[in-house]
């Protein structure tokens, strides 16, 4: 699990404590340990990083096998696209395949910026609760234009 602030670590750490979650902090990767994380077969443990330790020129492989090494849950989005981009890259730049997914809360910072709140009352009269996931291509490219002012 993939994280810009140190916040939002903060309290995903204290989330998965709070539900007995093993997990492990990372201050540093290296390419190899991150396509030896989650071997085929097996489930992986979770890791939390912040978004810092991954850089597109430290990962860059020569070559890329077809295995999934590593699955990323980025947690949040970052308020500038181009932090998420940069994400991105390092991510794809990897050895091995990586599955690459964003969640985000309405709580999130970015989101409160554009009526988070407003969206959460919407959601609630709809039917839903605060545990399924909404996804839809329209969410996304909102989530992008609001990154972009």
């Amino acid at each position: 699990m993939v994280a810009h602030f140190d916040a939002t670590l903060t309290v995903f750490a204290a989330t998965l404590r709070e539900r007995a979650i093993d997990f492990q902090s990372y201050l540093a990767f290296d390419r190899k340990s991150l396509c030896d994380m989650n071997p085929p077969g097996k489930q992986g443990r979770v890791r939390l990083a912040l978004s810092s330790y991954f850089h597109a020129d430290h990962f860059a492989a020569e070559h890329q096998s077809d295995r999934v090494g590593l699955r990323a849950l980025i947690i949040e989005h970052h308020p500038l696209r181009v932090r998420d981009d940069s994400l991105l890259s390092a991510l794809s730049a990897l050895e091995c395949r990586s599955e690459i997914s964003f969640h985000s809360a309405l709580t999130d910072p970015l989101l409160l910026q554009f009526g988070g709140a407003k969206i959460e009352g919407l959601l609630r009269r709809m039917g839903l609760d605060e545990t399924e996931c909404v996804s839809h291509e329209l969410i996304t490219r909102a989530i992008w234009a609001a990154q972009e002012r």
